[in-house]
């Protein structure tokens, strides 16, 4: 679009009444600065503790009403090159469906940074960092060096590392989500059983609200 933001919207009725869709962010841990390691991470916990239109946890509740399972029908995740967010809706459900691109449109542009939910998804995930500390993960960055001597992606887990998660602040995530999340660095894919037509006029609501 003339904004940047990229739709990507293919019609499939196999298997019928299902829809996918993702929003894509191009921001992962190897966009992220040496001070920056693991608030790409960090940024994914906040994208369900509130926004400018949900409370923290609204935005499950939300798609909970249209039969989305946290986990299951509702996931995100962030990797070394991009971090999505992922909803599977019933395709036969216009209702489900515009709430789903609402609520990925305040994942993209509306996140709010409370005090509090940051301080709660903190030990959240410091406690991943700790329990992913393990042989695997060890093993794991001893041999990126090895294959890749010269490029930070040992040092670049997506989850972080506990100094940057633990003192990281609103001010820091705020700046590091204004920065990666815009209409030029983000994709909307939608595959599935849905009237092209229509979810084109949905989607252009979309970005501009």
């Amino acid at each position: 679009l003339a904004n940047g933001f990229t739709v990507l919207l293919r019609p499939c009725r196999r298997p019928p009444a299902r829809v996918a869709a993702w929003l894509v962010v191009r921001c992962g841990s190897l966009h992220e600065r040496d001070e920056e390691r693991g608030l790409a991470h960090f940024v994914e916990h906040l994208a369900f503790r509130g926004s400018r239109r949900f409370e923290p946890g609204g935005i499950e509740r939300r798609l909970a009403g249209h039969g989305l399972a946290s986990g299951r029908q509702l996931n995100a995740f962030t990797s070394t090159v991009d971090t999505a967010y992922c909803l599977l809706l019933p395709g036969e459900d216009t209702a489900a469906l515009d709430a789903g691109l609402t609520c990925l449109a305040d994942i993209a542009w509306g996140l709010t940074f409370d005090r509090q939910e940051v301080e709660r998804e903190r030990r959240v995930i410091l406690e991943e960092v700790r329990a992913d500390r393990g042989a695997d993960e060890r093993m794991r960055e001893r041999v990126l060096r090895l294959l890749v001597p010269h490029g930070p992606l040992a040092d670049r887990h997506p989850f972080g590392v506990e100094q940057t998660i633990a003192g990281a602040t609103v001010h820091r995530l705020r700046s590091f989500y204004g920065r990666w999340y815009r209409p030029d660095t983000s994709t909307l894919l939608v595959v599935g059983d849905f009237d092209g037509v229509r979810l084109r006029d949905a989607t252009g609501k979309m970005v501009g609200s």
